[in-house]
């Protein structure tokens, strides 16, 4: 098949998705149509499977810097229109379930060779895939190469007729067949593993946590838990109603109020390391509504409130940052503490569309002109950018500017498919204004 041939098949292909569309499936039996849905379910499988090849292809060869940027991760985040995280998955399970070629260009099997099999024919999909390699990367290290082999083997044949969850359970007795006693205490490995991740914030407020504490790390928790989390009783004698889930929360929201009105004075980024938060006058005097803090996290406006009057450093950081001079022109190459906490009221975040980074993983940024460049440390010129995303201005092809008072992020000419120049992440409202709307409302 050549080039040609490619694209004509592309376009039949296409055209077959279209003429299914369009089909009358009312006009079926609900047998015949659930025919349809596993069929279409096998076929997207295949699919799958195809992405991975073309993808491992492309990647084999591909400089990311011949498309402007830093990273094949980013290439395909920005052509696919998909998050980072999204797009290094693809090009993980890519490179394990396509084919790959040795150093002198002969081909090899893919490295999940049954499992890739399987989804090929249409047998497993992604949720199997995920199950099979979890459980390869569990496997302790002492594990060879050929036991590795023969576990992906059994897990992908016993794959088949089974849903992930009961996969899931079949790899879970595998690993206790191949690894019966368990780990030995390892201090190295658990500081490996250590991690604790604050989740996405949800619609009514809360935000999930979850991570592995290391032994130490637990101890001073089970600390905390026995001091703070203890029933209780109010001041009329009443019980504690709270659940132990509860008063254990309650106990680390203790300590790290504690900590933070400790009279601590360091910084972030330029931002003063305590709670700092912008929201509307309007809010305030209601008392409803979020208020955004430089964290990311969105704290309903009663809390701010209450916070406040505990500890009056949560609203004193913007006291009188109004004194201070918000125009520097070349005099200065960094912002002030006043200028960085302006443009937290302004950005909130990053200012690269799809970048979800907060103000204190933020850098301010000369949006207009580099500095090197002859640009100005003005709070008009500045711009809040991640640290990631303030490197890849330095040495790929994308560049800034500030218009209509918004930063513009313009894209390489071989990445750019029309996509958003703005980053409305922290901006929701703009993505319902219309486009007579007043573009610099909440500037």
């Amino acid at each position: 098949m050549d080039r040609g041939d490619l694209q004509s098949a592309l376009e039949r292909w296409d055209a077959a998705r279209a003429e299914l569309a369009a089909f009358s499936y009312e006009t079926l039996t609900t047998t015949e149509r659930l025919a349809v849905v596993e069929r279409l379910e096998r076929s997207q499988r295949q699919d799958l499977s195809l992405s991975h090849t073309v993808l491992a292809a492309f990647a084999d060869d591909a400089d990311p810097r011949v498309f402007g940027e830093r990273s094949l991760r980013r290439v395909v985040a920005l052509r696919l229109h998909l998050t980072e995280k999204d797009a290094g998955r693809r090009l993980r399970d890519a490179a394990h379930l396509g084919p790959r070629r040795t150093l002198t260009g002969e081909p090899l099997t893919p490295e999940l060779e049954h499992t890739a099999a399987a989804l090929a024919d249409g047998d497993i999909g992604a949720a199997h895939v995920a199950v099979i390699q979890k459980f390869l990367n569990s496997l302790p290290g002492w594990v060879d190469a050929v036991a590795r082999a023969e576990a992906e083997q059994t897990l992908a044949r016993v794959a088949v007729g089974l849903d992930a969850e009961q996969l899931g359970k079949a790899a879970d007795h595998l690993y206790a067949l191949i690894d019966p006693d368990g780990a030995e205490p390892n201090e190295e490995l658990q500081q490996r593993k250590r991690y604790l991740r604050k989740g996405k914030q949800q619609r009514d407020g809360m935000t999930p946590i979850h991570g592995l504490l290391d032994p130490e790390t637990a101890a001073l928790i089970d600390v905390a838990f026995a001091t703070r989390g203890r029933p209780s009783t109010d001041a009329n004698g009443l019980a504690d109603t709270r659940t132990e889930g509860q008063r254990h929360h309650d106990a680390l929201k203790t300590v790290l109020h504690h900590s933070v009105e400790s009279g601590n004075r360091e910084t972030i980024n330029g931002l003063p390391a305590t709670i700092v938060v912008t929201t509307t006058l309007k809010e305030l005097e209601s008392g409803a509504g979020y208020a955004a803090t430089a964290g990311g996290t969105r704290l309903p406006i009663r809390d701010l409130i209450r916070m406040a009057g505990q500890a009056r450093h949560y609203l004193a950081v913007f006291d009188n940052h109004h004194k201070e001079v918000l125009y520097f022109g070349r005099a200065k190459r960094c912002a002030t503490t006043a200028q960085r906490l302006a443009l937290f009221a302004r950005d909130i975040g990053c200012t690269r569309p799809g970048c979800t980074k907060p103000a204190f993983d933020c850098q301010a940024h000369h949006g207009d002109r580099p500095w090197a460049a002859g640009g100005q440390t003005n709070i008009d010129e500045l711009a809040l950018a991640c640290t990631p995303d303030h490197a890849t201005l330095e040495d790929t092809g994308w560049t800034t500017r500030r218009r209509n008072g918004h930063t513009e992020w313009v894209p390489p000419s071989k990445l750019d498919t029309g996509q958003a120049r703005v980053n409305d992440y922290f901006h929701p409202q703009r993505y319902l204004q219309t486009e007579d709307s007043d573009d610099d409302e909440d500037d």
